[in-house]
Formats: structure tokens, C-alpha cells, sequence
């Protein structure tokens, strides 16, 4: 018996004793600590995590400068020339590009000693996520067409002295499906899959030579002369390589 009441005196003290310990508070090196990490620049995740993708890197950069080249096209493949952008959030971008290309060739079985297209070009680009875009663009585009001899031969006659020039100038709205790549070290890729380009307007077009033929001669190059003043052309796989800053 009086070891089983000591017991319950002590379990008694030892259970006083806690309730009225009191409780521990955060050192001030600890709150120190803590409001260091808060205010840490590593806190700011989601601005780190997409600083790596090509939306973060837009949101940091202001232009984008680059060199395109059409890998197919029509009216010509292989256009090539300048191109800068300006990056206006990671959501738009505004820019304008110049591309030509200038080959010798049949067209529409008209024999051309050289055949030469120019395109300007204005455009703006839709980002709804991080590298997928729709581009809008409007322009202008020229053709510049030297007829070959194998023409001439056929159905110029020899008694004509007629210019061999063609000259076809006309305004452009485009819709291109892309993609745009952005490193953090400002690298940059894009690739316009499909472009559509859509002539606004009738176009203006010089072709003495139309006065001085007939018959088979005259229809085709007529109707040479009216594609490109009035029919829609495509580009398949521009690319345009370059830097942003």
C-alpha cells in the first residue's frame, strides 16, 4: 500500500510539472531565418521554371533578329533574306522580313531565261502557349520574268523587236502554322510549316510583249501574267534562324 501511493504522489508532481513548463518560442535567429527564406529570390518558382522554356524566354528578351530561308515554295523554293522581330510579351510578337529567290526556268510551259520574285513582308505572331504560334501577315510581293529564246523562236516573229520583260507586282495577307524555339542563351529557331498567301486587290502588271503576239503564244503568256497577279502561292517549312536579346 505505501508503495502503490508514492507512486501516485509522483505521476502527480511529474504531471504538474509539465503543464506548467512553458512553452518554447522561435529564437529570433530562427525568425531571422525564416523571413530570409521568404524573401529568398530562389522563392519565385514559377518564374524559374518557365525561364527555361521558350515562353519565359520571350518574356525576357525585346528583339529578335534572323535570317529566313522557304525550303519549298510556289511560286519559287529556296527564298532567302533578313528578318527582324519585336518581342512584345511572350504572348505577341511583331515583325518584318524580306525574302527573293531568282532562278531560271519553265513556268506553265513558258520558257523563262530568269524568274525572280521579291516578297516584303509585315507580320504579327499569336502565342496561346510556349512555342506553338498563328502568324498574320501582310505584304507585297513582285515577280520579275526575262522570257527565254525557246520563246522567242516559237512565237515572237524574227521582224518584232519586242522587250522580254515581265514585270507583275501585287499585295499579299498571309496565315502561316509555325512553331518558335527560345533559348536561354538567346538562341532562336522557327519553323512556319505551311504559309498561305492570298493576293488582295487586282495587282499591277507590265507586259508589252502581250501586243506583239497571238494565238497559242499570247494564251499562255496571258495566262502566265494572271496567275501571279491574281492566284494564291504557299511556302512549306521556313525557317528563320537567329538571336534574341
Amino acid at each position: 500500500m505505501l508503495l502503490r501511493s508514492l507512486l501516485i504522489v509522483g505521476l502527480s508532481v511529474f504531471s504538474h510539472h509539465v503543464e506548467a513548463a512553458p512553452k518554447a518560442t522561435p529564437s529570433a535567429a530562427s525568425k531571422s531565418s525564416a523571413k530570409g527564406a521568404e524573401n529568398h529570390p530562389t522563392r519565385k518558382a514559377p518564374h524559374a521554371a518557365t525561364a527555361q522554356t521558350s515562353e519565359g524566354n520571350r518574356r525576357d528578351s525585346t528583339v529578335l533578329v534572323g535570317y529566313s530561308y522557304v525550303v519549298y515554295g510556289l511560286a519559287l523554293p529556296g527564298r532567302k533574306g533578313p528578318a527582324v522581330y519585336w518581342i512584345f510579351d511572350d504572348e505577341w510578337e511583331f515583325g518584318f522580313d524580306y525574302t527573293s529567290a531568282d532562278y531560271s526556268l519553265s513556268l506553265l510551259t513558258v520558257d523563262l531565261a530568269s524568274f525572280e520574285e521579291k516578297v516584303y513582308h509585315a507580320t504579327a505572331r499569336w502565342f496561346p502557349g510556349n512555342s506553338f504560334n498563328l502568324m498574320l501577315g501582310l505584304g507585297q510581293r513582285s515577280y520579275d520574268l526575262r522570257l527565254g529564246t525557246s520563246y522567242f523562236e516559237k512565237y515572237v516573229p524574227a521582224t518584232k523587236s519586242v522587250p522580254p520583260l515581265i514585270e507583275v507586282e501585287n499585295q499579299i495577307l498571309s496565315l502561316a502554322i509555325s512553331n518558335q524555339w527560345q533559348w536561354d542563351w538567346g538562341g532562336s529557331l522557327s519553323a512556319d510549316w505551311l504559309t498561305l498567301y492570298v493576293t488582295i486587290g487586282q495587282g499591277k502588271a507590265h507586259a508589252p510583249i502581250l501586243d506583239s503576239v497571238s494565238g497559242e503564244g499570247r494564251s499562255v503568256l496571258k495566262g502566265l501574267v494572271s496567275y501571279l497577279r491574281y492566284g494564291p502561292t504557299f511556302a512549306l517549312g521556313r525557317l528563320t534562324f537567329g538571336f534574341a536579346f
